[in-house]
């Protein structure tokens, strides 16, 4: 009589493979997630980036004032902007040209929109620090009204963020958390 094979796993081999398994698992997750919040952080700030280097090529370009706003309603037919304290960027951002410079779009002045940023996932916030709170405004030369700093952030922390500066001259230069990054505190 020869004797029976069995083929297949044992319970106690099934459950070790299950316990090693949930171990890697349990490692791998939290990686997983800091990559997504970096990537959304590096797409969110890349964008808003492109907007404001828009602005900065058309008002050379068209040899006039270029002005970049938060607003609310981004996707509207004729969106506005927002100058209230309780608005911030990444609810939506409008480049227009800004023929009087007062950072706010007018038929009368035949403003005209460039470029449309739409809103960033929930518990994101790009805020404007001070002086570019609520709008930025390029001139004919490629330079800022007045200089500023942006920072985006994940949950108001800065422990996730990344920071934009425009200097006076224009430049815009990206810093991520390894540097010393203003309030992400609305």
């Amino acid at each position: 009589m020869h004797p029976i094979k069995n083929k297949g796993f044992t319970l106690i081999e099934l459950i070790v493979v299950i316990v090693i398994v949930s171990i890697i698992v349990s490692f791998a997750i939290p990686s997983f997630i800091q990559v997504k919040i970096n990537n959304t952080l590096s797409s969110g700030i890349t964008n808003f980036s492109n907007g404001l280097l828009i602005a900065r090529s058309e008002a050379v370009k068209r040899n006039n004032r270029v002005s970049v706003c938060k607003t609310t309603d981004p996707t509207n037919a004729t969106p506005t902007c927002s100058a209230t304290n309780t608005v911030f960027w990444n609810q939506g951002w409008i480049a227009f040209t800004d023929s009087n410079g007062d950072g706010a779009i007018t038929v009368a002045d035949d403003d005209t929109v460039l470029k449309v940023g739409n809103p960033l996932e929930n518990n994101y916030v790009l805020k404007g620090q001070t002086d570019v709170s609520n709008f930025v405004t390029y001139t004919s030369t490629g330079e800022v009204s007045k200089p500023g700093i942006f920072v985006l952030c994940k949950d108001a922390n800065t422990k996730y963020a990344k920071q934009l500066s425009i200097g006076l001259s224009g430049r815009i230069a990206v810093a991520d958390k390894s540097t010393t990054i203003a309030s992400c505190n609305p």
